[in-house]
């Protein structure tokens, strides 16, 4: 990490940065639900402050995120360390069973749940 950044400069680069690119992202592909993409410097820090998460990867690897759109809104986001040659492009598919590795148990459960309060508890 090049710069050491405060709190509310953080969630700012986070909120401004990799979460509106998600946003758009979803909202021009609303048949989608998972997406793969590069980390951004600001998420990986905040995933280091936050979750206690160590940001050391063998060389040759980057970070990626995983995200999962719950509902319109509610995303869940996963950092997931791979190497660089990772398509940028990928599909739903591939997305989704990134997710399925990477996500812990309680994380899956946390999903589940918030899709069915968002479908007004039929899922």
């Amino acid at each position: 990490m090049s710069e050491i950044l405060l709190g509310d400069e953080l969630t700012r680069q986070v909120d401004e940065g990799s979460s509106a690119s998600d946003r758009i992202f979803f909202r021009l592909h609303p048949r989608r639900s998972f997406r793969l993409r590069p980390a951004w410097v600001c998420e990986i820090e905040a995933f280091v402050r936050k979750a206690g998460m160590n940001p050391e990867l063998p060389n040759d690897w980057c970070w990626w995120i995983v995200v999962h759109q719950l509902a319109p809104g509610a995303r869940m986001r996963i950092p997931v360390g791979a190497p660089h040659q990772l398509p940028v492009e990928t599909s739903e598919a591939d997305a989704h069973r990134v997710f399925q590795r990477a996500a812990a148990p309680k994380w899956k459960k946390l999903a589940r749940e918030i899709r069915r309060d968002a479908e007004g508890g039929n899922a």
